[in-house]
Formats: structure tokens, sequence, C-alpha cells
């Protein structure tokens, strides 16, 4: 979960909505995976809920659910028929779609499909919801290399590339 998102529950769970977080925790595996960590400690979200709960007496709620996984989705929007979804479900795209081909699409999948599953789930099971959709606009799988740039005889730049497409 994003501190974006943490805090933006905290805000709204202090506002006096009902507030269920969801989340598939993946970022905290691709990390461990690329041997990343957080510049500043992040604590478990049982624990920030919880902490959460006993500074204010309030309850917020955790599912661990994955975007990509629609029937669970699905589910979660027929039972609780949110009023509001604010969707900051998205892979931080530029660290992990530039490391090789195989991130990329892991991140583009999460990423894309996560956010049709959200909007379809809204349209299936909670049409007259709010959606907030909060996240990068970066193209994904761009690669962390660039091609060689060439300056033209009129002093613009082109871009050549040698790869396989």
């Amino acid at each position: 979960m994003r501190t974006l998102a943490v805090a933006t529950s905290l805000r709204l769970s202090r506002a006096g909505y009902d507030v269920t977080i969801l989340d598939s925790l993946a970022r905290r595996d691709w990390d461990r995976e690329h041997g990343l960590d957080s510049l500043v400690p992040i604590a478990a979200m049982r624990r920030r809920i919880d902490e959460w709960s006993r500074l204010t007496g309030r309850t917020i709620h955790f599912k661990h659910v994955d975007g990509t996984d629609y029937p669970n989705l699905c589910r979660f929007v027929t039972e609780t028929e949110p009023g509001a979804i604010v969707h900051f479900g998205q892979q931080r795209s530029a660290p992990f779609s530039m490391i090789d081909r195989d991130d990329a699409l892991r991140t583009h999948l999460n990423n894309t499909v996560g956010n049709l599953n959200v909007l379809w789930a809204l349209n299936d099971h909670a049409p007259d919801a709010h959606l907030v959709k909060l996240g990068t606009m970066i193209k994904y799988g761009t690669p962390r290399r660039l091609p060689p740039r060439r300056r033209s005889a009129t002093g613009s730049t082109t871009t050549t590339s040698s790869g396989p497409c």
C-alpha cells in the first residue's frame, strides 16, 4: 500500500467514512525479489491499522485481494456495495517496468488488468458507485537504456533503434 493510499484511508476514516483497504501486498514481494527496501521503514498493514484504531477508536478494514483476481474483486464489491472506490492499485511502473521484459509485462498486466477489473466490477455490481482513479500515466515497458540520439543537419534530434523491432 502506498503511503498516499494509507494517508487517504486515514483521512477518509477520520471524516467518518467506512474504509476498507484492498491490497495484494505484491509491492513488498516485488521489492524483496529485487533486493529493495524503503528508505523509511514501513510497518505491516495490520500494525498500521491497529495503531489507527488505538489512537482514534475508528476501524479501517483490510482485505487481501489482488485487483487482477476478478471473482474476488466482484465478491468484495457485491458484499460491501461501496458508494465510492479510491483506486490506487497500481504497481509503480517506472522502476519495475524498465528492469526487463518480464517485469515490464508483469507491471503492465497488474496495472492494466487491475484497472479494467475495477471498472467492470463497478459496472456489473455497483453501477452507482463513484470511482476516483489515481496512478501513473507513464508508458509501461520502456527500456532503461534509450536508443542513441543523432543530431541532424538541421539541428533537430532523432532517435535510432538497433533493437529487434
